[in-house]
């Protein structure tokens, strides 16, 4: 029987590693292609939900382009969309050139575009109903829904997106709190104004203080106090707000960044409750208990409520009570 020849065994090892690395590769490169194509998918779903057809442009849309030649896409090297942006803010005219967008936009299909770092889609009044959570974009950073139609509340799933740091959906139809959901994200920019936005300014968004430069909350329906703890936002640099909201501002933090630029906005200070002074409140407490032990005096002469007495039975039956008045 022969023997088997010394080296044998380390080649049968760089065939096995050699044919696992093939295997490997092959199973990436599936992977990505299947990635690939979900977020191709997911577009075209977009492209659908929107009508597509009639958007100002929609140039290689729905066709067998790479992705990053389809209008407004841009993509990473993999082929993965990083940048969704329909619709922009023209400063020559100051107006949006929105991109014709019209109907909801799918929840489903804009979750799934794990890779992107910026979304943006604005000035299109056509596009209404509810905006979507978008809990799996923990890859975002910009987030812009401007000057759409959108309503009810703003998610607060969206408080789970470690990397977002400019977040816009003004001039919408939205409703309800601001999340203080919000107050978890690295902001630097937050604008919600012009909504219909109720309640008032979460005490959290103070957790912003690190980071947040700017925070635009007018043309809104909120109300009360300014919570002290915004007088943390020592970064802050521009506040808009307007005068005729139901918003007051604590005379606490009227000398912090926070305050001097509430102030400077017209908001009102909050009217301060008149403190009785200390005599005052020892004299109304020696005229309730003077009150109550005259009561209690009343009581001990024999002042005792008026009881009348009980119905006479006869038989099975209760026989009313006559009064002396009858015959």
């Amino acid at each position: 029987m022969p023997r088997p020849t010394r080296g044998a065994t380390p080649v049968r090892h760089f065939r096995a590693l050699a044919c696992w690395l093939i295997v490997t590769g092959l199973i990436l490169r599936a992977g990505l292609a299947l990635a690939q194509d979900s977020d191709r998918e997911r577009l075209e779903a977009l492209y659908r939900a929107t009508d597509g057809r009639n958007w100002v442009d929609n140039t290689n849309w729905l066709t067998e382009a790479a992705l990053d030649d389809w209008y407004g896409i841009e993509t990473d090297g993999e082929g993965r969309v990083t940048e969704l942006v329909l619709g922009v803010w023209s400063e020559s005219p100051q107006v949006f050139q929105g991109n014709g967008l019209t109907g909801t936009l799918p929840a489903d299909a804009l979750g799934g575009l794990s890779r992107t770092k910026l979304l943006e889609i604005v000035g299109s009044p056509g596009v209404t109903g509810p905006l979507p959570p978008l809990a799996n974009l923990l890859e975002l950073e910009e987030l812009d829904f401007e000057a759409n139609d959108h309503t009810g509340p703003i998610p607060p799933e969206w408080g789970s997106l470690p990397k977002l740091a400019n977040l816009d959906v003004e001039a919408n139809r939205l409703t309800g709190p601001i999340p203080p959901e919000l107050g978890q994200l690295p902001l630097t920019r937050l604008a919600v104004g012009a909504n219909r936005l109720t309640g008032g300014i979460p005490a959290e968004l103070a957790r912003l203080a690190p980071t947040l430069e700017e925070l635009t909350v007018h043309d809104n329906q909120l109300s009360g106090p300014m919570p002290v703890e915004l007088g943390e936002l020592t970064n802050l640099v521009e506040l808009t707000i307007d005068d005729d909201t139901g918003l007051c501002l604590p005379r606490q933090i009227q000398a912090t960044v926070f305050g001097r630029l509430a102030v400077e906005q017209g908001v009102p200070l909050c009217a301060d409750v008149p403190a009785l002074p200390i005599g005052a409140v020892w004299v109304l407490a020696a005229a309730l208990a003077a009150a109550a032990a005259f009561r209690g005096r009343r009581v001990g002469k024999g002042d005792r409520p008026v009881t009348h007495p009980p119905p006479v039975r006869a038989g099975r039956g209760v026989l009313p009570r006559r009064s002396t008045g009858d015959c």
